[in-house]
Parts: C-alpha cells; structure tokens; sequence
C-alpha cells in the first residue's frame, strides 16, 4: 500500500539535500518532485520500501516486511571478509549502508547509486545525516559509467594504503543495473592500468625531461609557441597519422588530400608517408630518449616539415631539425609553463598522454580541426605486426611474442576490432585507446573519423573507409602548409626583436638561487625526522617530543612548498613520494597509536625530504651546465 502520514517528509528532504550539496556538491541533479517511477510504500515493520515502476513491471528494492533486518542479514554477511574498502553498488533507501556504517565505522564505503530517482526518494523517506554525513561515506548517484568508474579510481587511489577493497551490490540493485556494474568494473580497471603506465613514465624519465628541457630552452624560447596557431583551421579537416600497421594499406590515398585538409603526423609515421610522396603539413614530437632520435629522425629530410615538440624532446631534433618549428608545453610538465610565463612568452600547452598520437590529436583540436579523422591508429597487433613497414623497431610479432600472450594476459589482451572481430593489443596501446575515448566524449560537438580500416576499435569515432573520407571531407582547397610557414616567419621575425639573453640570466639565476634553498632545507628536515626514527625505535616517544618535531617539520615543508621551483620542478622528479604523502595522510591522522603514527610520519617524510634533497642538487648540476653554454 501506498505510504501515507509519514512525518517529516518535507524535513528529512531539507536536512538531507542541505548536507549532501555540502559535502558532495550535488543539489543540482535532483529535483524535489516525486517521481513517477519511483513510489514510496509502507511495510509490515513501518519503515518505508520502494516500488520501482519500469515499463511493464514493478520492482521491490527492499523487503515488504522488514527492511532494517534485511539490511542487518546482509550486512552481517558481506562484513565477514578483512575488506576495509567497499565498492558498493545501490545505495536504495540507505538501510544497508546504514547498517555497515553502525557494525564497521572505521570501513571507507564507496556507494554508487545510477537510479538518480532512487536516491530523490531515499533523502525524502529517510532521515540520512548520520549515513551521508559519516566521514568515510561516499555517494556518487548517476548512470554515466566514465564518471562512475573513474569516482571509484580516485576514492581507490586516495585511500590506498587503508587496506583490501570489496565489491559488494546490493542484490535488488544489481539485478536492475548488471551491465552498469560490470561496465564500471572494467573502466575502474582501465583508469588503474592507465595510471600505472603513468606512473611508470614518471619514476624512469622525469630527471631526463628537465635535463632535455634546459639544454632546449634557449632555442625553444626562440621558437614560435602552438600559440601562434590556435583557431587557424577551425571547421577543416584533419587527418591524424600515426604508424600503426594499417597504415601501409592506404597511406597512398593521403596524395589526394594534399592542401585540402592538414595533413598531422607523429614522427614515426614520417617515413612512410615520405616513401609514397606525401609531405606532412605538421609533424609531432616529444620522445626525450636517444632512441628516438636514431630510430625515426637520423638522416630524414625535414626542410620541407614543420614540427611542433614539447620541449622535453631529445635535443638533437631540436638542433637538427631544417623546417619551422613550434614549441608546446604539456600539462604533465608544469615546468614548461611557468618558466615560459617567467620569459613572458607563453606557449600554450596540450593534453598529454600515453603516446605522441594522443598529443597529435590535441594540437588537432586546438587548431580548431573538424573532423578529427585518424590513420594508421591501430592500436593494436593488426596483422600480427606492431607498426608500419617503414617505422624502425617495429614489425612482425614473433612466435616468442605470441606464446607470451598465453603466459601473461597482464600485459596483453584482447579487444573489439575496427571490423567488430576480436584482436590482440597490450596494456600500453590500451591506454592510448582510452585516452582517446575518453577526451573524444569531452568533445561531442565535433566528429571524429576512424579511416584507419583496421587495429582496435575507438569508442565516440565513426568508422569509416580513408577514400570514403577523403571524398566527404576534402573538396576544399587552403593550403595549410602555406598558411603556417608564413604565420611562423611572422612570429620568429617578432621573437628576434625581443632581449632573449638578459631574461635567460635572470631566470637561471633563480633557478639556482631556488634549488640551493630546496637543499637546504630538506637537508634541515632530515635532522628531527631521523630523531622520530630514534625515538619510535626505543619507544621513548612521548605526545609532547613528538609535537615538537611534527611542527617543526611541518614548518619546513611549507616553506619548501612556497618555492615555485620546487613545485614546478622539483615535484615532477619526486612525484611517486609526493602520491606516497597524499595517500598516507588520511590513515595518519586518524593513528591513535603514538608508536605508530609516528613511524607513519617518518616513513612518509624521510624519503621525501631526502628525495628533494637529490633531485635538487641533480638539477642544480644541469642548471649550472646548461646555463654556462648559454652564456658562451
């Protein structure tokens, strides 16, 4: 029977909304009336249920008859493993998460709620302040599995060291949203492989891309930013060539195309368009390994090539490079953005990811290209090869590679083809695919052509023949070629009027000035942490000892903090210790245990003070170095 004289209704709503628009900043996306779908009912015990009307049937979410002990049963039931993290699918009227939150309340709960009239109707029914307000409570409500999955990355990642996480769903839910739950699990999953092969970068390249960085800097100062071509092809069409195998099948056909749509090219892709006539309108670079440059740049014919590089990119590509240049900075190298704000001659910056083919398609962008169409984005093993014929390094997969597919599914796996027919790829070319997905559903305004005719398919692109797009999409001469050689004359003649050497001084002189601080102070830190050492050791540590040194340290790590150039480039060296600090810092502060918090604090401090301390005085050598040849 329908719920009738329920008190407070209009209260619990009002309480309820208040605190969650508080904590969750959510208001917004729920509106105070009732839906049809949803109807409130009345139980044999008193407390509200809820009847889900969906097209031809009706739905219980929770019990007719009790539905606090359905949801004590449960708890008790899924509370019995050594989780500390719960995944938890359905939030319903909150009776389950309730209960968790009584039994377990020191667990984090991470709920996902996609029915957004489900939670309307629980925070009219209910009064939940003590569940949405509880400090390791967090609701995402929503049925957008990309945002879902990655609201469960981030809680996942912030509270890592916490302890084993669970998937637990709530079972009238789950039978509801099965495929939202599997599909939230898998993009959870993808968010994590993605991070780790950031991660990853991060630890082995970040001191080689401040040394490449500085020895570039006074030339990259000199070039023309991306700036200098934001907009200019707004509403043309572009063609993003990277060297995946596919790429020898119809890499001819890009002749059409020629100052008819912008023609932009990884560097790797180089060789092959050149062996079929086709010159680039705009190459693509920012590999800071040697490799690199022996592999796909040694002895190529760039006079007639603009590129355009992030600033990290080997040198020598720099130095040697015949044809216009453009310089870019990424958003995962602060460094690059603050120094060329320093100069007072921003260059804009681009969306980096996995590969140098996800940094194409944001330069695609922000020239103001439409379509964005891809070739040669395989993605994947297409034919059982990894790249174009004429990209050194890659080739036929040996047998050895097959066999390793069978033995090591962590680091290959299979995905849906372009054809819809099932095909191999790895975690690295995975990444880029989800990279893609994911800025293209940002971007729905614009179309996104995949003529690649083979490799993975890319969700939000249409696929589509590469002559099929070429008739479509290139009817129109402009001559995009032209357009940027006489816009980087333009620029390069401006940027020669300006005094390049007095500005590099300066801020070289505050690079160093800076960098001696960052030592000096990590150097002051080390001294009362190894005391925090000493005393948890002996277990001669007392409240008011340890206070002491707590502030102390603090202290020191605020003012290493105001350094700008220990934010923008010391940070990016350190980043793994930084991620240890944020992610430890929850369970710190809530340690009870004097001993151990204070073995927590050290643990986490100590290597980062002493970390600071090395990757400054690294940096401080190449400053030194890089700042002696300018000055030659």
């Amino acid at each position: 029977m329908t719920l009738h004289g329920t008190p407070s209704r209009t209260d619990h709503w009002k309480h309820n909304i208040r605190l969650f628009t508080q904590k969750f900043n959510g208001a917004k996306a729920f509106s105070k009336n009732d839906s049809s779908r949803v109807k409130l009912s009345s139980t044999q015990s008193g407390s509200p249920t809820a009847l889900i009307q969906d097209t031809d049937s009706a739905k219980l979410l929770h019990s007719s008859y009790d539905p606090l002990a359905e949801a004590q049963y449960w708890a008790q039931h899924v509370g019995q493993g050594d989780w500390q993290i719960g995944i938890i699918l359905g939030f319903g009227l909150g009776y389950h998460i309730e209960e968790l939150v009584r039994r377990y309340p020191e667990r984090i709960l991470i709920v996902l709620e996609p029915d957004k009239d489900v939670f309307t109707a629980a925070l009219r029914a209910r009064d939940l302040r003590h569940v949405l307000g509880h400090e390791n409570v967090t609701v995402n409500v929503g049925d957008d599995v990309a945002v879902a999955a990655k609201y469960v990355f981030d809680c996942l990642r912030r509270n890592l060291l916490v302890g084993k996480p669970a998937l637990l769903a709530w079972p009238p839910t789950k039978r509801m949203w099965r495929q939202f739950w599997e599909d939230v699990q898998k993009g959870a999953l993808d968010y994590s492989n993605q991070d780790l092969v950031n991660m990853a970068t991060y630890r082995s390249l970040s001191l080689l891309w401040l040394q490449n960085f500085f020895i570039n800097f006074r030339t990259s100062f000199r070039d023309p930013g991306l700036t200098t071509l934001q907009g200019i092809f707004a509403g043309k069409p572009a063609f993003l060539v990277a060297a995946g195998p596919s790429l020898d099948t119809n890499a001819h056909l890009l002749a059409q195309v020629k100052g008819r749509a912008i023609i932009i090219a990884v560097l790797q892709a180089v060789r092959s368009l050149q062996k079929h006539g086709i010159e680039p309108d705009l190459i693509v670079s920012f590999d800071p390994k040697e490799i690199n440059y022996t592999r796909h740049f040694a002895d190529l014919d760039t006079k007639e090539l603009a590129l355009c590089y992030v600033p990290i990119l080997y040198p020598r590509i720099v130095k040697e490079h015949s044809g216009p240049r453009f310089v870019v900075g990424a958003d995962i190298y602060p460094f690059s953005q603050w120094l060329f704000d320093i100069l007072r001659e921003p260059k804009g910056v681009v969306a980096s990811g996995p590969s140098v083919a996800n940094v194409a398609w944001d330069i695609a962008r922000q020239l103001g290209c439409d379509p964005l169409i891809f070739v040669g984005q395989d993605l994947a093993f297409t034919g059982e090869r990894s790249h174009a014929d004429n990209v050194t390094g890659g080739g036929q997969i040996s047998p050895e590679l097959l066999h390793k597919v069978k033995e090591n599914p962590n680091h290959y796996c299979f995905v849906e083809g372009w054809d819809g027919e099932r095909i191999l790829t790895n975690k690295s070319m995975l990444a880029m695919k989800i990279w893609f997905e994911q800025k293209i559903s940002e971007y729905s305004g614009r179309r996104f052509i995949d003529a690649t005719e083979g490799g993975a398919k890319i969700i939000g692109t249409e696929p589509m023949t590469l002559q099929a797009a070429i008739d479509e999409f290139c009817s129109e001469e402009f001559h995009p070629g032209t357009k940027i050689r006489t816009l980087y004359e333009q620029e390069v003649e401006r940027l020669q009027t300006i005094m390049v050497d007095d500005r590099l001084n300066e801020t070289f002189d505050l690079l160093k000035r800076e960098l001696r601080e960052i030592q000096r102070i990590g150097q002051r830190a080390v001294k009362p942490l190894r005391t925090v050492v000493s005393l948890v050791e002996s277990r001669q540590i007392t409240e008011r000892k340890f206070e002491k040194l707590y502030r102390h340290v603090r202290q020191l790590d605020r003012s290493l903090n105001q350094l700008e150039t220990s934010k923008y480039c010391v940070a990016p060296v350190i980043h793994h210790q930084i991620e240890a600090v944020n992610i430890i810092a929850n369970q710190f502060l809530k340690e009870q245990d004097l001993v151990q918090r204070g073995k927590l604090f050290a643990d986490v401090y100590l290597p980062l003070f002493q970390a600071s301390v090395e990757a400054a005085s690294s940096l401080e050598r190449i400053v030194d170095r890089v700042s002696e040849m300018t000055d030659q």
